[in-house]
């Protein structure tokens, strides 16, 4: 698919384990959890951002760090349910 025709989202939210380039994203956003498509491309990682590519649609992931420190609970939990499935 040609990326001028991906759809472009800009999300607030925590990745629940490290990004890698084949592997679905897990994000942890206020509303609940995002699982996307495989990655074909990471072109940024910092402390506040993550910018990345997957077959359909193009991420900009803002780290919400308030959500870090607050929902630490919420966090683990999550990350649980992953090493379960």
């Amino acid at each position: 698919m040609d990326e001028n025709f991906k759809k472009e989202l800009t999300i607030k939210g925590v990745l629940l384990k490290p990004i890698k380039k084949g592997e679905r994203a897990k994000i942890l956003e206020r509303i609940g959890c995002r699982d996307t498509s495989p990655v074909v491309e990471i072109t940024k990682e910092g402390y506040d951002c993550v910018c990345f590519e997957t077959a359909y649609s193009v991420y900009t992931l803002l780290i919400d760090h308030d959500m870090l420190k607050k929902d630490r609970s919420r966090i683990a939990e999550y990350k649980k349910l992953l090493e379960v499935s």
